[in-house]
């Protein structure tokens, strides 16, 4: 990896943060593959308006046993939906803090204040972050290009200088795009082993966190 690098960007889900909403939404699409499954969620328009920022809590889990034909009431789909992210992947707080000592790291990530609360409660991941850019706090979703242009205006990084995780084709595409250095990966293995090879170094020491 070039020594330019300056700053490095992880989403949330399935990068560092366990999410396990596929068998539940499986059983409600049956025959579908795992990406139409993935993709039918995310274009669902209250799911788009909730990590946008557009809609409350409240009017989020009202309108999607609705939307998704189940008989559930607000209250029992609002807990199905908090038990999908039940925190971050063994190690991943330490990581981010131990790099961190070398470089600014932050998160972009499409999602929404329940599963932030979730992660918050099970960890002090979110702590370790230097920028937090949340899809629901900015307005601006992944792979929508206006969401990577934020970062840079935020961060005053170039593009040369940030390096991307993520587990979505499409929005490494869009970082791809701008000039961004990316990674594809699937879990805190998957970004161990890419910042090895990058870095020349193991990330797996193991080091006290700061707040």
């Amino acid at each position: 990896m070039p020594h330019v690098i300056s700053y490095l960007l992880f989403d949330l889900g399935n990068v560092l943060v366990h999410v396990n909403n596929m068998p539940w939404l499986r059983r409600l699409m049956p025959g579908c593959s795992d990406a139409d499954v993935h993709q039918r969620w995310v274009s669902t328009q209250p799911v788009v308006d909730f990590e946008s920022g557009r809609i409350s809590p409240d009017t989020f889990f009202t309108a999607m046993p609705g939307v998704l034909g189940i008989d559930l009431t607000p209250d029992a789909f609002a807990d199905v939906f908090s038990s999908w992210v039940p925190g971050e992947f063994d190690g991943a707080s330490t990581m981010i803090c131990d790099l961190r000592r070398r470089f600014r790291v932050g998160c972009l990530s499409n999602t929404n204040p329940c599963h932030v609360a979730s992660i918050r409660r099970a960890s002090p991941l979110m702590e370790q972050f230097d920028d937090r850019f949340l899809s629901y706090e900015t307005g601006w979703m992944k792979p929508s290009r206006q969401a990577y242009i934020h970062v840079m205006e935020a961060t005053r990084c170039r593009p040369e200088e940030i390096w991307f995780f993520d587990d979505s084709s499409d929005n490494i595409a869009t970082a791809d795009a701008l000039g961004w250095h990316t990674t594809r990966v699937n879990g805190l293995d998957e970004v161990e082993a890419a910042l090895e090879a990058g870095l020349g170094q193991s990330r797996k020491q193991q080091r006290t966190c700061r707040n």
